[in-house]
């Protein structure tokens, strides 16, 4: 029963996709969806997440985050207000946790929080940030964050004022091969080649 009991909540989610922003715990895992996007969040503990998972349009099943040198990368939770308000964006806290050398030579162990905004119709990670910028809000157009009296369009692709090399070098500088890919391969269409990261 537990098998057809799942199906059932995973069938209903999937066909709320379309219809807006989605919230949902099934079993161990917590669901965002919206714009044929889902983030997972998995492995609880103390309550923060270990793994957080993207699935493009029930398919693609990757990772947004890649770890690397990293000791350690967990995820606070985040919920429909995270949301922009066309559904389009979801803002994720991500908290990274490692080592740093103190001016004496000694290691310390020290933790950096960052707000990262993903596109949900892609799964492009499309502007990271750290500090009081991560304390904003949503604007009231999509897309729009007020941060520090300022307010920010998320995702550069939008900007008519920048140039294609300019955004380009903007994704080389934070993102890793796989979201460099996304984000510009769905802005420059499927007639243009994306250039590969060096």
């Amino acid at each position: 029963m537990k098998n057809i009991s799942n199906t059932v909540v995973v069938f209903l989610l999937v066909a709320f996709i379309s219809t807006g922003v989605v919230a949902s715990e099934v079993g161990e895992a917590l669901i965002l969806e919206s714009e044929g996007g889902s983030v997972i969040y998995k492995n609880k503990k103390n309550d923060e997440w270990g793994a957080m998972l993207f699935i493009l349009n029930d398919r693609e099943v990757f990772s947004l985050f890649s770890t690397g040198s990293v000791e350690s990368v967990v995820f606070e939770e985040s919920d429909k207000s995270d949301f922009s308000s066309g559904g389009k964006y979801l803002k994720l806290n991500k908290i990274v946790r490692g080592s740093v050398s103190t001016a004496e030579g000694k290691s310390e162990r020290a933790e950096r929080y960052y707000c990262s905004f993903v596109e949900m119709r892609s799964g492009c990670i499309v502007k990271e940030g750290t500090g009081e910028f991560c304390g904003g809000h949503w604007g009231e157009d999509d897309g729009e964050w007020m941060a520090e009296g300022e307010l920010t369009t998320i995702d550069v692709r939008k900007s008519g004022s920048r140039a294609a090399l300019e955004i380009d070098t903007y994704f080389k500088n934070f993102s890793n091969r796989e979201n460099y890919q996304r984000c510009l391969s769905q802005w420059r269409g499927a007639a243009q080649r994306v250039p590969t990261v060096q």
